[in-house]
């Protein structure tokens, strides 16, 4: 009888991570019988290696093997074995090592040295055993032929990492070590590896210190992503995030690609009934951030994360992509494909399939994950660059027209690509540059979609908001109602939706539909800031305090946010505090502090003294929006300037640029204002009566 084991301990180990490379294609290559054959022959193998090599098998996940030895070179030389006898077999494997301290939990380990050697496996290749620097040195003079790779991004794990790949060792790589009992350390606990040189000792607790330093480091930051999605919630069983794909292309331009393919995944894996999918940007948002699993799956509420990398060389392209449990950092599907562009939709549709499966979700028979949504590859590939820069598009005007471009040439690629379409129709009616040449566009794209498939959700929010700006509000209502019913995970569709309903006095539904945005996308700060806003025109001043608090930790210079706390101070009268957020959005806007300063100082007199006061001279340098600054008169007691600049705005730019005026608390004072009321009705609006609120209280 074995000894005791206590429930958690602390050891020091090294970690292998052994899978084979091609295992899907082989499965279909080969059916059910003889791949189950192939595999049951691996695994024996596998663990007859760790046998001798004194190793001890974790877990096993379909055709990857996780385990655990005392010291590094036992470990090595497992994983050259393993990969030595497997090659007759025709079963190509690659394996990755790192050393340092786990967590032992039972049978089961855990910890960040662990999450490190998965992802020192995930950047190998076929046959490629790939070792930390941490592992190197502890077998430095071991007499291992070594290849230095240089530095390496580990995905989730901070820092740049250098990783060396084993050709060889010590001329005997299927020799047995001297260790003769299995996994001594799990006997042991802590003492292991006393033998190690004392130098090598300190290279792994120093970068187990380092390691944990970072971690916690990065979770003060509030720069960083937190996890408030979440908190207080059940974590669905059947839940995933899918993280955008790194671009391992010589060409960085190819970065389009990578982001696209893990976009196209998501967007099919969002359609399977009973798996909760994190939304596009929230995903995202931990693009090139040093995040790990662990926290990226608490923050999106999820329990598994699919990561990828993507090599494109002219026509033909090699994903890796794989699927891990985010409590225990463990893979529980893997895979790498070598293949054509033209076979890309096949990949997508394997790699969505291969997920449902591991994650136990339950499919329609003979039901299709991806549709090829164009038979033209080079259409296909100007949509992904079109999408690519369109989601980048608040960066500035030039990659909006670019995102445009692209589309309008997938489309004469392939006049029949609905989803084509679909994009630029929103990326139309959602141009803030190119408002008036844009949206009669929008509305074209959008119905010439709807003709190729009329049960686009995007393509129906995108013609809702359209008949919006249009104030139509019978056809956004029907348009926006259908984009939820086609797929009531749209958030943006959602927000959009709310906004209608804000505007038409429908608080409490709009309400409703800007918490769902929320939730729906917790990272997309626009639509949690949205919630913020809606919440304001509701009077529900503190809530939209604490929410924009969730958008500012994220994002300490996000100027919607911070307006959250301008407005709430100027109608409850934190002076103070309202003058901070305002001039430090002009900082980050690039007006002038100084300005909004004496226009802060103008309001707050007004508002103590209860009279109208001078306006400063420099308003126009407060805010380019001139709706704004008409706001600020009607609180410096000046209605008269405030409509004219009103009248002005709309005689201008068009009704859309007031249809938020009904709103706004800080248009308030003009409720009573008859020219006020009937410059609303002339564009089919009124003043809500919510936004009158804070008046109550003065």
């Amino acid at each position: 009888m074995s000894p005791s084991i206590p429930s958690s301990e602390r050891v020091l180990a090294t970690v292998l991570f052994t899978d084979i490379v091609g295992s899907t294609q082989r499965l279909s290559e080969m059916g059910d019988q003889r791949w189950a054959a192939l595999l049951e022959r691996h695994h024996e193998v596998v663990r007859a290696e760790l046998a001798r090599h004194g190793g001890r098998e974790v877990s096993t996940t379909g055709d990857g093997f996780v385990a655990v030895f005392d010291a590094p070179a036992p470990a090595i030389r497992c994983a050259l074995g393993i990969r030595d006898a497997l090659g007759p077999l025709g079963i190509e494997v690659r394996a990755g090592l790192h050393s340092g301290e786990i967590e032992r939990h039972g049978d089961q380990i855990a910890g960040i040295t662990v999450h490190t050697a998965a992802r020192v496996a995930a950047v190998g290749g076929a046959g490629e055993i790939l070792i930390s620097r941490t592992v190197r040195d502890l077998v430095s003079g071991g007499g291992f032929h070594l290849i230095d790779l240089g530095e390496r991004k580990l995905k989730g794990v901070p820092d740049r990492w250098r990783v060396f790949k084993v050709q060889g060792g010590e001329g005997s790589a299927g020799t047995a070590t001297s260790v003769t009992a299995p996994a001594a350390w799990w006997r042991r606990g802590r003492p292991a590896l006393v033998a190690a040189a004392a130098a090598g000792l300190l290279l792994v607790v120093l970068s187990v210190a380092l390691l944990s330093r970072d971690r916690q480091n990065a979770a003060d930051d509030p720069r960083d992503p937190v996890p408030a999605a979440a908190a207080g919630s059940e974590v669905a069983q059947a839940s995933i995030a899918v993280l955008p794909f790194d671009n391992m292309s010589a060409d960085p331009e190819n970065e389009y690609f990578a982001d696209g393919l893990a976009e196209e995944i998501l967007n099919a894996l969002a359609h399977v009934p009973g798996l909760k999918v994190a939304a596009r940007t929230s995903s995202f948002s931990f693009k090139d951030k040093d995040a790990d699993i662990p926290t990226i799956a608490e923050a999106l509420g999820v329990r598994t994360v699919l990561e990828g990398s993507v090599r494109k060389s002219g026509d033909r392209v090699r994903i890796t992509a794989q699927l891990v449990n985010a409590e225990d950092g463990l893979h529980l599907w893997s895979e790498t494909y070598d293949r054509d562009l033209d076979d890309i939709f096949v990949v997508q549709e394997e790699i969505a399939r291969a997920i449902v499966e591991a994650l136990e979700v339950r499919l329609a028979t003979g039901e299709a994950l991806v549709e090829r949504p164009t038979e033209s590859q080079d259409a296909y590939e100007e949509y992904l660059r079109g999408r690519f820069l369109w989601n980048q598009r608040n960066n500035s005007p030039e990659s909006h027209a670019a995102a445009v471009e692209h589309l309008e040439r997938a489309v004469e690629l392939d006049p029949d690509f609905a989803l084509a379409w679909a994009a630029l129709a929103d990326a139309c009616v959602t141009s803030d540059f190119h408002y008036a040449s844009c949206l009669e566009k929008g509305r074209e794209f959008a119905e010439r979609a709807l003709e190729l498939d009329p049960n686009l959700g995007q393509a129906h929010a995108a013609l809702g908001s359209y008949h919006a700006h249009r104030f139509e509000w019978a056809a956004a209502e029907q348009e926006y109602r259908r984009a939820l019913e086609l797929d009531p995970r749209y958030s943006t569709g959602h927000f959009w939706y709310a906004l209608l309903l804000a505007r038409q006095g429908r608080m409490d539904d709009a309400l409703e539909h800007a918490r769902i945005a929320a939730e729906l996308d917790p990272l997309a700060l626009h639509n949690v800031a949205g919630y913020a806003q809606i919440l304001i025109y509701a009077g529900r001043y503190e809530e939209a305090r604490a929410v924009a608090d969730r958008v500012l930790e994220l994002d300490p210079n996000h100027a919607w946010s911070l307006g959250v706390y301008a407005v709430t101070g100027i109608v409850q009268g934190r002076w103070r505090e309202a003058t901070e957020a305002n001039v430090r959005i002009a900082e980050i806007i690039g007006s002038n502090p100084e300005a909004m300063r004496h226009a802060m100082a103008a309001m707050e007199r007004h508002a103590n003294e209860r009279r109208p006061v001078p306006v400063p001279t420099d308003l126009g340098e407060t805010y380019g929006s001139r709706a704004i600054q008409a706001a600020m008169l009607a609180m410096m007691g000046q209605p008269d300037s405030a409509m004219a600049m009103l009248e002005r705005l709309h005689d201008e730019e068009g009704d859309a640029a007031l249809q938020n005026a009904g709103l706004e608390p800080m248009l308030a004072p003009l409720h009573d204002d008859p020219r006020f009321v009937a410059l609303l009705d002339k564009i089919g609006l009124a003043p809500v009566e919510s936004a009158r609120a804070w008046m109550k209280d003065r």
